[in-house]
This record gives structure tokens, sequence and C-alpha cells, in this order.
């Protein structure tokens, strides 16, 4: 089997490799998939010997820059800024990398979430462990899909439903799958409940 402790690293993130290991297996992801995420970090630190890039300056322009040069070495998978965050954000996480300042985030998909929440507070009566868990969820789904294809939430389709549960299950061991699966069914039932959505795709 694959493990992630096998993959080689050298350069400046070499000790950050083992942090970022136990990172992925907390967050449930398989070995398989958390030796991908290594790869990618391995890699990303040889580029950063190579530009003389160290771990404080790895801003998202150098992402930017290391992911373009990614694929002009030919590599056809984790090329997007998307790939690249389970890294950042563990590297955030550790106060290596520095945050990226952003405005607070409005518009439609936040007013739903901050429903969502009181929601699941007020109606559901679940913890606020429970709703730290189910929020973030339902944020990686609503984001996944219509920020990628700018679609409002009423065309969602089963497609979307099922593509998201395919690209995020697998990636994961089967315990915390399971959990992410039956987050997003409450989520669809929320959608379908207020309204949102004409379809239950709780079911599927």
């Amino acid at each position: 089997m694959t493990s992630p402790s096998n993959v080689r690293v050298t350069g400046p993130l070499l000790p950050f490799s083992s942090g970022f290991i136990e990172f992925l297996a907390k967050s449930g992801y398989t070995p398989l998939s958390a030796a991908n995420q290594v790869r990618v970090l391995a890699h990303l630190s040889r580029w950063m010997a190579s530009e003389g890039v160290v771990v404080g300056q790895l801003t998202r322009q150098r992402s930017i820059d290391f992911l373009a040069a990614r694929r002009q070495a030919g590599y056809t998978a984790w090329l997007s800024e998307r790939g690249l965050a389970p890294l950042l954000s563990f590297l955030r996480s550790t106060g290596a990398v520095p945050e990226v300042a952003s405005p607070v985030a409005v518009g439609p998909i936040e007013e739903l979430l901050d429903a969502y929440r009181i929601y699941l507070l007020s109606e559901r009566g679940l913890a606020n462990a429970s709703i730290g868990r189910r929020v973030p969820t339902a944020r990686l789904f609503l984001t996944t899909w219509a920020g990628a294809e700018r679609l409002p939430v009423q065309e969602m389709t089963t497609l979307h439903v099922r593509e998201f549960v395919l690209h995020e299950c697998t990636r994961r061991n089967v315990g915390v799958a399971q959990l992410l699966a039956s987050d997003l069914r409450c989520l669809l039932r929320y959608l379908f409940i207020v309204g949102q959505v004409a379809t239950n795709f709780s079911g599927l």
C-alpha cells in the first residue's frame, strides 16, 4: 500500500512534511490520497529551493507561479489552487505562511449559510460541534460547484451532487466519508424545505 511517509521530500518544506502527513490523516485522507498530496508538497519544496523562495514568502502569487511551472513541466494533476488548498491551509495553521487577507465574505452563498446555521441551531437544536462540522461541509459543496460554474442554487442537478460525492468521498477514509455524506444530506434536505431547490436530493 502506498504510504505518504515513503515520499521523499527535500528543500524548505522538509520540516513540515511529517506534520502535513498527520494533518491529512486527521482530515480523513486515504493513504493513497495523502501520498499524492505529499508528492505535491515535495514538488513545491523542490521548486521553492530552485527559485530561492523561503517558506514565509509563499504568497498566493508564488503559489500561482508554482502551478504554472508544474503545468509547464508536464504534470497532469493538482494543477489548480484548489489542489494546493490542503497544503496551504496546513502551512497557514502553523504560522509558517501568512494568512490571505480577504474582505468579509458576502453574497448569496454566505447568506444561505448564515440561514442554514440558524436553522441547525434553532430548528434542529444541534450542538456547536455538529454545526461546526456541517456548515463547512455546506460551504465546500456550494462553493465547489456554484463557484466554478457560477450557477444559482436553484439550478442544482443530481449530477452536481453525485460528482461532488464522488470527488470528495473517494479521497477520505470510510468513516469520514460517511460523515461528509450525512452532512451533505442534511444540507440538501434544508435546501428543499426552504424552497431553494424543487427536488429533494437528500435521498441520493
